[in-house]
């Protein structure tokens, strides 16, 4: 016996939100495994069980050279960005010592200067 409109309308509002989601969810953890369509094919069928089926399948060659390869390009950023730091703290480095040098040089002719104008002063007096 058929229900009325609305129950009818409700099961298919479950029916399509669970292949919807099932099968998005499935074929995400599938993609992540070389399996996209096996996911969501478990994933609209089985719903959570088919997930947890998904993830513990073993990954397809080409996803783990895949993830391999994204592991080792980032660990290369990585490197490159701690170098990329090390040089800027060093150019930082070296502007300070310039910076102080170029202080050291001044204060030694103003104080060269304050001695010859001490001595004129004694000369002329």
């Amino acid at each position: 016996m058929l229900g009325t409109g609305n129950e009818i309308a409700s099961i298919g509002v479950i029916i399509v939100f669970w292949v919807l989601v099932g099968g998005g969810v499935g074929g995400c953890l599938g993609w992540l495994r070389g399996r996209c369509g096996t996911g969501g094919l478990l994933g609209v069928f089985l719903g959570p069980i088919g997930w947890i089926v998904v993830c513990v399948m073993p990954a397809t060659p080409e996803a783990e050279a895949s993830y391999r390869l994204a592991v080792e390009r980032e660990m290369e950023r990585q490197r490159e960005a701690e170098a990329n730091r090390r040089l800027a703290a060093e150019a930082r480095d070296e502007r300070a010592d310039a910076q102080a040098r170029e202080a050291r040089r001044l204060l030694a002719e103003e104080a060269a200067e304050n001695e010859l104008r001490i001595q004129l002063a004694k000369r002329s007096t």
